[in-house]
């Protein structure tokens, strides 16, 4: 006896007599307790989220109604359009009547233009044709002035040929010298005129013939030179811009 109640007596000594004892009817309770507490807050979960759904809702039906009100107030606060009447026959004839008259002007204002630049460009053709040698013809006056300086070099006694009979060899050289020199300045001054314009001098001499460039004027065998060159040139040949203004007139060694 005394064995087995030393041996209950051990475990009730760690026992802490301030705690509470606990049984198994206490932790179910305490469970359930728990169990309910979180079933009540579950519930208030849910009851909070129907509140906020329900305020949601309400707040979107208000501002429907709100944009309605603002729509209604809007379409109350257009101006009523006025209804146009048609306007009579007299009305549509007097319109027509102005319309024609404008477009009646505006033909005869353009008939009026046409007929003035077809004035204007037929009087710039015929001065074009008229005046188109302009320049040309103002840079020739410079080669004319010296020709007529070269012949008026000459003195009176010495432009007839009984006068020149009775004059001195050496006066009758030193005037003829004067004359070839003023006549040299004309022939120069001239090319440089022509040259301005574009417009250059072929002289084919010693130059195969060619019939597209060249006009032969004669033939003559020659045993010196090869057949179908040009020996002589009677006429220098001019072109403009690559274009024959004119032909230059040769000689041309026949075959023999």
């Amino acid at each position: 006896m005394f064995s087995r109640i030393v041996r209950y007596q051990l475990p009730f000594k760690s026992i802490n007599t301030n705690r509470p004892f606990i049984t198994s009817t206490f932790v179910s309770n305490h469970k359930k307790e728990e169990s309910g507490q979180k079933k009540e807050g579950s519930h208030k979960k849910e009851e909070e989220k129907k509140q906020d759904n329900n305020k949601y809702k309400e707040n979107g039906d208000n501002q429907q109604n709100d944009h309605s009100q603002n729509d209604h107030s809007q379409s109350d606060h257009k101006p009523k359009e006025k209804k146009t009447s048609q306007p009579s026959l007299e009305e549509q004839l007097k319109e027509c009547n102005t319309k024609y008259k404008t477009l009646q002007a505006s033909y005869l204002l353009s008939l009026a233009d046409q007929e003035n630049l077809r004035q204007r460009a037929t009087r710039e053709v015929a001065n074009a044709k008229d005046f188109g040698i302009q320049k040309f013809a103002k840079d020739l006056l410079d080669s004319l002035d010296i020709l007529g300086m070269a012949l008026h070099s000459v003195p009176e006694e010495f432009r007839s040929k009984e006068a020149c009979m009775q004059k001195d060899s050496k006066e009758l050289a030193e005037q003829l010298t004067h004359l070839y020199t003023g006549v040299s300045m004309t022939e120069s001054v001239l090319q440089k005129t022509l040259k301005r314009h574009d417009i250059e001098i072929d002289n084919p001499l010693d130059q195969e013939f060619d019939p597209n460039k060249h006009e032969a004027v004669f033939q003559t065998p020659m045993p010196d030179k090869q057949p179908g060159t040009i020996f002589t040139v009677q006429k220098v040949g001019y072109t403009l811009k690559n274009r024959i203004l004119r032909p230059a007139q040769v000689g041309v060694v026949a075959e023999t």
